[in-house]
């Protein structure tokens, strides 16, 4: 039979032993909270980085619809690095298969500083213009992020 102090010195070891135990399921539970919680943030980041670079794009179609409808004869072919916002946006324009038709690839970029990397989406456009200039027909798709 156990004395007192033997007694209490037993409960002792396991009530440190079940503390050590609380305290480990703790620290993983918290590490786990911690692992998905940068996995939304940077889910989120992407996600906005998605949107922002199709803005940058859409907004370099625009601008190639403008600037070959104020000259329907073709003789826009894109610009490179445009700063735009906080971002940037670079158009190319390559005449289509019939005349006064043109293929515009813009393609919308952020980032690639030291606290965000670089991401940049792609857009492409199908355009016919009429002899005055006016749009008779558009087609427009999007690429995925990269």
């Amino acid at each position: 039979m156990m004395s007192r102090k033997e007694q209490r010195r037993s409960d002792e070891g396991t009530a440190l032993v079940l503390a050590i135990g609380y305290v480990g399921i703790v620290t993983l539970l918290a590490s786990a909270l911690l692992v998905q919680f940068h996995r939304t943030r940077d889910a989120l980041v992407r996600a906005g980085a998605d949107q922002q670079c199709f803005n940058l794009a859409e907004s370099g179609i625009d601008k190639a619809v403008a600037e070959l409808r104020a000259a329907p004869d073709g003789g826009y072919r894109g610009e490179q690095d445009i700063p735009f916002g906080k971002g940037r946006f670079s158009v190319a324009v390559e005449p289509g298969e019939r005349p006064r038709s043109f293929r515009i690839r813009a393609t919308g970029a952020i980032g690639g500083y030291e606290d965000m990397p670089p991401y940049t989406k792609t857009s492409y456009a199908l355009l016919e213009l009429s002899p005055n200039g006016n749009v008779t027909a558009f087609r427009y798709s999007e690429a995925r992020l990269r």
